[in-house]
């Protein structure tokens, strides 16, 4: 309907807020999600170019913002251990 009203569309932003399966599980968890990055951008990608070719339109530049699931994995510390400290107590009953 737009290109139909003279809009040339060259670029398409999807945006971002894409969720990070911090856990690992892809489930509904609150600290997981149940899709990866590749589904994404697959759903994405085919369904803006099936759109296109369906209209006879030129496929635009597809652009995300999903800075934060992209470099999410990678904020990981690790650490060698240099000792361990063991306290012996009793629990109060």
């Amino acid at each position: 309907e737009l290109h139909k009203l003279g809009v040339n569309i060259q670029c398409f932003d999807v945006g971002g807020g894409l969720g990070v399966d911090y856990e690992g599980t892809r489930s509904q968890s609150d600290c997981s999600v149940n899709y990866g990055l590749n589904e994404y951008a697959n759903n994405i990608i085919w369904a803006i170019g099936d759109a296109c070719e369906e209209n006879g339109l030129p496929h635009p530049t597809v652009i995300t913002e999903s800075g934060r699931a992209v470099t999410a994995h990678h904020t990981v510390l690790v650490s060698n251990i240099i000792g361990v400290e063991r306290n012996e107590y009793t629990v109060p009953t």
